[in-house]
């Protein structure tokens, strides 16, 4: 029985695992890398786009000069494809997942998907705001918006109604324990030891998908309340806030309480030295 994997959530109720959220939920983001039959969990901001890329890669499907955004439509959490299955989920041998700063991956997120008005951050004004009815009204939610309110929105709702691309990072976690625990803010090591541990290759996708903020130059100033229209002139000029010039108080004391799981697991494994506050 040590060889066997524990599942982290089968256990949370004794309903029928289809109608345990939490279970399904985060087996829908581990992913199977066929040739070291490995598990790999993907949590969407945390260099998911780099490792996708490079296990379709790794499985026969794309080649390093295949275009990356195949993964967008074939790679995700409503997608069956790479998906692993019960025997594999609790047998492989080898398993890792990459967690990040939840500070860091909360400014990312804004960064990509609320300045850019991408579907996560409407997905989240329509739960806000159900009467939100039309594009331009849509819009002008949105460009009103700011850091600050966008976190409150965020830590007003159960995390169960949330974008993948906001939802805490503990939620996606299939396993108890993983092989490699890894750290986004050590990108080196992942390389490293992903190739000598099961050979697989990682392919940067970062200057060809740009959902980070790879590229720009990160200005500092108080931008808590800065409003959405704003931000997104600055970003079209190739600038964006420093992630910690983002934070008011208020952010900071609601993240750290709606987020506890996810500082607390990352502050254990990996120290404080990485976390943003």
């Amino acid at each position: 029985m040590s060889n066997i994997n524990r599942l982290r959530y089968a256990k949370n109720t004794i309903e029928g695992l289809n109608r345990n959220e939490r279970f399904t939920f985060a087996n829908r983001y581990s992913l199977h890398v066929f040739p070291s039959n490995a598990i790999y969990t993907f949590i969407p901001k945390n260099g998911c786009s780099t490792l996708r890329y490079s296990l379709a890669i790794a499985n026969g499907y794309l080649d390093p000069e295949s275009d990356p955004n195949w993964i967008h439509s074939n790679i995700h959490g409503m997608s069956p494809l790479f998906k692993v299955n019960e025997y594999t989920l609790s047998t492989a041998a080898y398993s890792f997942v990459i967690l990040r700063c939840p500070f860091r991956r909360l400014a990312s997120a804004f960064f990509d998907k609320v300045i850019d008005m991408k579907i996560p951050i409407q997905r989240l004004c329509k739960t806000i705001d159900p009467a939100i009815n039309s594009k331009d009204r849509m819009i002008s939610s949105i460009e009103k918006m700011t850091f600050s309110n966008f976190v409150e929105n965020i830590c007003s709702l159960p995390r169960e109604k949330l974008d993948e691309h906001f939802r805490p990072q503990i939620d996606f976690l299939t396993l108890e324990n993983y092989s490699r625990w890894f750290c986004l803010e050590n990108f080196s090591e992942i390389e490293s030891r992903l190739k000598s541990d099961i050979r697989f290759v990682l392919h940067d996708t970062r200057n060809k998908i740009g959902h980070d903020s790879h590229g720009y130059s990160m200005i500092s100033a108080d931008f808590s309340n800065v409003n959405i229209a704003t931000l997104r002139k600055l970003k079209n000029t190739k600038k964006l806030p420093v992630a910690s010039d983002l934070y008011n108080s208020t952010a900071r004391k609601l993240v750290t309480k709606y987020f506890a799981e996810d500082i607390k697991l990352y502050s254990q494994l990996f120290g404080a030295s990485n976390m943003l506050f």
